[in-house]
């Protein structure tokens, strides 16, 4: 079928085809492109969720575990809700400063770091627009042990957004503490991530368009070429073939190059020179038989000779001929072989092409995966420094904890050497009231003797008498207020005793308290120096992604250029053998040509 079109429109048929071909692959790539960004977005977003999720949980339990050292001792509730409020205060996170910590007794709000007026109000009732019930549902999770769910909540400026938050009990307390981030962060982390995504490809895709104009025009330049070389020796060929067939047998063909249709250039020419040197014979044997006319022995030997010439003439074309159908025989075998070459080069560079398809492919999911593990790395290292600050924070909080333990330890130490103080002069006051009290039953009895020899002297003595009995009266009341006193002073001296007591108890718990704020400043230290180590590996993970990924770009570009070499040397491959084809059936077309010009010339010479 394609044998009724001509050579130049089979090859610019073929050429059109790749050009549809290299568009499909074109938009394909395009569209791959985008999928893969999308592909991508969805799954970062998932582990950034994960992450945060963790993030919430982490900060809960360390948080937790803070509180319940600072809490310690502390039974009273109204000053349990003063330490959490006081640590609530000082605590927002995020960007936009929209993560902040809450805490309930029950579904009683007790402390709040964003909105105070709602301590002390129950919120069994609060509904989310959602219509959930979210503070029953943290209450639930943390009765559970802790742990994550999703709600939704108003977000100042942006509306109703979904959120994920965290509660667990403080250990010892009645108390649960919780905390929450909403995804619209997550979703803004995701967009960024996507932008960065497609700026990275869309260098890629404009690359691939410039290469598709560059491959365009050198095809089509390259066709042209070849389409010239084909087609203009042939038209000179069919000219030449045309002007012998009309009469006209001198005439000359250029020959300049190697190949086949040169050769067949090469043959046409000689033919035209036999041709010529025959007609030239017979145009003088028939100038010399009109010449001779009137000897018809002579004009019989001279005939004789010129049939003798012209059989030679003949032979000469049929040697000629001969040697053309050969030559066309021999190019025909060679083409054949030729485009068995052709067609196994061109097999093989489909074969490579897939092959270098397959290897660009998995080296383009490589270099994505490069990329999401140094995205991933980087927002670890983010997260990791600002859970390091979140860490030295709470080292700083529990070194002033411990140097206001300290500083109430020696107060206390002071207070318990007064009490002693305060015991030792007690006694002392004690001492002196058994001496007044001694001196009161001496007076007391003074009085008395004293009274007894007033009445012995009768009227005499009688004003002496009631001086002796005010004097054993005020003795008497000096007794009773002495004793009082001594009362008195025996219950400071039980009160300083149960005072010192307890004193020492307090000491003994303040001294308690400060070895386990140092155990939890070592612990902090401890817990300092992993997060440090994990900033400091995923800072590695991050540089090393960094370098596999600009691997992998320069791999693929190489990949790419190798694969366009291949596919531009399958195609050219691809249109020799047509040509190829095409000069086959030309060849056949000659040697028809040539055989019928031996039949001629066979049948002339008869």
């Amino acid at each position: 079928m394609l044998r009724k079109f001509k050579i130049a429109t089979r090859i610019q048929l073929l050429f059109a085809l790749l050009l549809i071909s290299l568009g499909g692959m074109l938009v394909e790539y395009w569209h791959a492109s985008n999928e893969l960004i999308e592909t991508s977005s969805v799954e970062v977003n998932k582990q950034i969720t994960v992450q945060e999720k963790q993030k919430i949980e982490a900060a809960t339990s360390i948080l937790v575990s803070a509180l319940s050292s600072a809490l310690e001792g502390v039974s009273d509730p109204v000053e349990q809700q003063q330490i959490i409020q006081k640590a609530f205060t000082k605590i927002r996170f995020e960007k936009d400063k929209s993560g902040y910590f809450y805490g309930y007794r029950g579904t009683i709000c007790v402390a709040h770091g964003a909105n105070r007026s709602l301590i002390g109000k129950d919120l069994t009732g609060l509904k989310g627009p959602d219509g959930a019930y979210i503070i029953q549902d943290l209450y639930k999770i943390a009765k559970s042990g802790g742990g994550i769910t999703s709600f939704a909540w108003n977000k100042p400026g942006e509306g109703v957004q979904p959120k994920i938050g965290s509660a667990q009990f403080i250990p010892g307390t009645d108390i649960w503490i919780g905390t929450g981030i909403y995804m619209t962060n997550i979703t803004k982390n995701q967009e960024v991530f996507k932008e960065s995504l497609m700026t990275l490809i869309r260098p890629r895709i404009i690359l691939v368009a410039v290469l598709f104009s560059v491959f365009f025009a050198a095809i089509t330049f390259g066709c042209f070429l070849i389409i010239r070389s084909i087609l203009r020796p042939l038209s000179s060929v069919k000219e030449g073939a045309k002007s012998i067939a009309a009469g006209q047998l001198d005439l000359h063909i250029p020959t300049d190059g190697a190949d086949e249709l040169s050769e067949l250039a090469q043959a046409m020419n000689a033919m035209s020179k036999a041709l010529v040197d025959g007609n030239s014979q017979l145009l003088t044997a028939s100038a010399e038989a009109k010449e001779k006319a009137q000897t018809a022995a002579q004009a019989q030997a001279e005939a004789e000779t010129n049939r003798q010439h012209l059989q030679t003439s003949y032979n000469e074309i049929l040697r000629t001929a001969h040697m053309l159908e050969q030559a066309a025989v021999q190019s025909r075998s060679k083409m054949v072989t030729l485009t068995d070459h052709m067609r196994a080069v061109s097999g093989r560079s489909d074969d490579q092409t897939n092959q270098m398809h397959e290897v660009d492919a998995v080296m383009e999911h490589l270099h994505q995966a490069a990329l999401l593990i140094k995205e991933l790395a980087n927002q670890a290292m983010e997260q990791g420094k600002a859970e390091l600050e979140t860490v030295r924070e709470g080292f700083q909080m529990i070194d002033r904890s411990l140097s206001s333990i300290k500083s109430v330890h020696k107060k206390a130490n002071v207070l318990q050497e007064q009490m002693s103080e305060l015991d030792k002069q007690a006694d002392s006051i004690n001492k002196v009231m058994v001496v007044i009290s001694d001196i009161a039953d001496q007076t007391n009895l003074l009085a008395l003797n004293a009274a007894i020899e007033a009445a012995r002297a009768g009227d005499a003595g009688r004003g002496f008498a009631v001086v002796a009995d005010e004097v054993r009266k005020l003795a008497e009341k000096t007794m009773e207020a002495t004793k009082e006193v001594g009362s008195t002073i025996s219950g400071i001296q039980q009160s300083t005793q149960l005072n010192a007591q307890s004193m020492d108890g307090i000491a003994e718990d303040i001294t308690a308290t400060a070895t386990l704020a140092e155990e939890s400043g070592e612990r902090f230290k401890q817990i300092a120096s992993g997060v440090e180590t994990t900033y400091d590996r995923s800072q590695q993970i991050s540089e090393a992604a960094d370098r596999q990924a600009n691997q992998y770009t320069q791999v693929s570009s190489a990949l790419e250029q190798m694969e366009g070499f291949v596919a531009a040397s399958g195609e050219e491959v691809r249109g020799a053998t047509t040509v190829i084809q095409d000069l086959r059936d030309t060849t056949e077309q000659i040697t028809s040509v040539t055989e019928e010009l031996r039949l001629h010339a066979g049948s002339s010479s008869k």
